[in-house]
């Protein structure tokens, strides 16, 4: 959709498909987590090792650093702005910076709805998502 996030980045990865190492600890905004690299078992992907700084206190996810087919720094994924809603860790703010062009994307959230009912799966095809608006 012209962003530097992905289809990819959007949607769920499944455990599965990655192989795990711990490779130690670190403070991102304060924030103590669990430094996890993840590569993945089919080496076709467009990212296919990627570093997760996961929160202790919480498990989630608070910075992602994306590496291409090359093994160069690609993208760096941050998320801010924390609240709660329902008992659910939500990250209001993600920006997906491309170190290697120098450009940047933000998603920004606001009016979160748990439990909302059903939405209509049309409105979640490439094409929806390419007009960018709901009907």
């Amino acid at each position: 959709m012209g962003t530097d996030f992905t289809y990819r980045d959007m949607g769920d990865r499944s455990l599965n498909d990655y192989e795990y190492n711990l490779l130690g600890e670190e403070t991102i905004d304060g924030t103590e987590c669990y430094k996890v690299e993840c590569i993945a078992k089919d080496k076709t992907e467009k990212d296919p090792r990627y570093i997760s700084y996961i929160a202790k206190s919480d498990f989630i996810l608070r910075k992602c650093e994306l590496f291409d087919r090359q093994n160069q720094l690609h993208r760096v994924l941050t998320c801010t702005d924390f609240t709660t809603i329902k008992g659910f860790k939500t990250a209001q703010k993600m920006k997906m910076e491309n170190v290697q062009t120098g450009t940047w994307s933000s998603f920004e959230t606001s009016n979160i709805v748990y439990d909302g009912g059903d939405i209509d799966d049309s409105l979640f095809t490439v094409a929806s998502l390419e007009k960018g608006r709901i009907r």
